[in-house]
């Protein structure tokens, strides 16, 4: 049974923690906050000790596991802390806003022996993981594109005028690269500043090294009263669509006029599946877990996380020097 812990107790803490509670082969044992309150509150919400400092947690608690679910920009000073005590991290995304501070996170679990994954949830959807096996299965063909777009309204204030590209697209870019592999050339457009600061509408263009073309395209134009995201994965002989992560997941076969459709059941047996988070990080603790307790790398690596963010930081390059980019020379 691993001990796990987390550091961060704000809205995707709480996700984290309630995932630990329900998962099989570990058991929360502390969170903690800079905010005391935030981690007292958790705390007695899913019965562990709250702790205000990460450095007393470590000590105290002796976790195995530790979900760094801190603020985008303070990722990598626990993330450090928990692999020098020892502890295997789970890191939201993205995994750090610099690409040496992502590679340092990386370079530190190897030398700790320890693993460093990154909390790209997406891919633990239920219909994205349908996807992702007709694709593997040869059903969808020879890749040809992957095309996602994501419609919200914008969140917290942003504290960058890419924070879009950070806080949203990071995981579309992960997802893009999940199906079409390495990226050769990025461009970029974005418009829109309408706060006067950040960009609200953003289009990343992508060419695969394999072949194949991907568009992931972003705006905090939308509403949650529909759907708001769409994912839709081409190949030479079908489509593939997810429609909003846990909503749908359609084939649509280039020999025939029928599709195969997946949909959770609101009063069915899988109904839970209509939660995002919960059902989403839940699954991917469980494979996490699974993969320590084996000795297997995790489902994904401080490296997808390190990519993705490479991407990021292509795509920003791309729209400031309004030029095409290699991912592969951003450093």
């Amino acid at each position: 049974m691993l001990r796990a812990a987390l550091i961060g107790c704000g809205m995707m803490g709480r996700q984290h923690a309630l995932a630990y509670r329900a998962a099989s082969g570990v058991q929360l044992v502390g969170v903690c906050d800079v905010v005391p309150m935030a981690a007292a509150i958790l705390g007695r919400e899913v019965g562990v000790p709250a702790f205000a400092s990460a450095d007393e947690m470590l000590a105290q608690a002796r976790p195995d596991l530790v979900s760094v679910v801190t603020p985008d920009a303070h990722h990598v000073a626990p993330t450090l802390a928990a692999l020098a005590a020892g502890c295997h991290v789970l890191v939201e995304k993205p995994i750090a806003l610099e690409l040496p501070d992502a590679r340092r996170m990386i370079e530190a679990a190897r030398a700790a022996d320890r693993v460093l994954a990154v909390d790209f949830n997406r891919r633990f959807a239920r219909p994205h993981e349908l996807a992702r096996r007709y694709q593997h299965e040869g059903r969808l063909g020879t890749f040809s594109y992957a095309s996602l777009r994501v419609a919200l309204p914008g969140g917290r204030p942003p504290t960058t005028p890419y924070e879009l590209v950070y806080d949203s697209l990071v995981h579309l870019l992960d997802l893009a690269a999940w199906y079409g592999g390495e990226v050769a050339e990025v461009t970029c457009l974005m418009s829109d500043r309408r706060d006067g600061f950040a960009y609200h509408n953003v289009q990343i263009g992508l060419r695969f090294e394999g072949g194949g073309i991907g568009s992931v395209v972003g705006s905090w134009d939308g509403t949650r009263l529909h759907p708001i995201e769409l994912a839709e994965i081409q190949g030479t002989n079908g489509r593939a669509r997810v429609e909003n992560v846990v909503g749908r997941f359609v084939f649509e076969p280039n020999d025939s006029d029928l599709a195969e459709v997946w949909e959770p059941r609101p009063f069915g047996e899988r109904r839970e599946l209509l939660q995002f988070y919960p059902t989403t990080i839940r699954a991917h603790i469980d494979a996490l877990v699974f993969s320590i307790e084996v000795g297997e790398p995790p489902p994904v690596s401080g490296e997808d996380g390190l990519r993705a963010l490479r991407l990021v930081k292509a795509a920003i390059r791309a729209f400031e020097e309004r030029a095409v980019i290699d991912p592969s020379t951003v450093e």
